[in-house]
């Protein structure tokens, strides 16, 4: 897996998956996010198995498409503390890399199929006026 983009935009979506990632679980794999990259860009999972987050970035220029489950807290913490604009992510089946102008750090992870199935939602859009969705809060 490659791809690189802005830090700001790369941190965010870690952030965004961050909030379903438990710090402390029974299941460690939990404490994970999963890093998906693809043609259409990066999708990051994260799931407590009570709520699941998908974030989706496609302002990212993915170079090699593959997936990896790292740690959750600690690729924000490194992406909080890199002062460049860009990152590079690349990762093999074990690890990931985070490079920038000033610096790179390696943060080990595991396969992306111990990562628990996340459910899937049928893409049906409805729109609804102001005043209606107001009644059904």
């Amino acid at each position: 897996m490659l791809f690189q983009g802005s830090r700001d935009v790369i941190a965010h979506g870690f952030r965004t998956a961050n909030f379903a990632a438990p710090t402390r679980s029974t299941r460690p794999v939990l404490s994970n996010v999963l890093v998906r990259a693809s043609k259409s860009g990066v999708d990051l999972s994260a799931t407590d198995l009570e709520i699941g987050i998908l974030h989706q970035i496609r302002d990212v220029n993915v170079k090699e498409e593959g997936e990896l489950l790292v740690p959750s807290q600690k690729v924000v913490t490194i992406l909080s503390e890199l002062q460049d604009k860009e990152v590079k992510i690349e990762a093999d089946e074990k690890r990931m890399t985070l490079r920038s102008k000033n610096g790179h750090f390696k943060v080990n992870g595991e396969p992306a199929e111990n990562f628990p199935k996340m459910p899937t939602f049928e893409e049906t859009a409805k729109k609804a006026g102001a005043d209606g969705f107001r009644l059904n809060i």
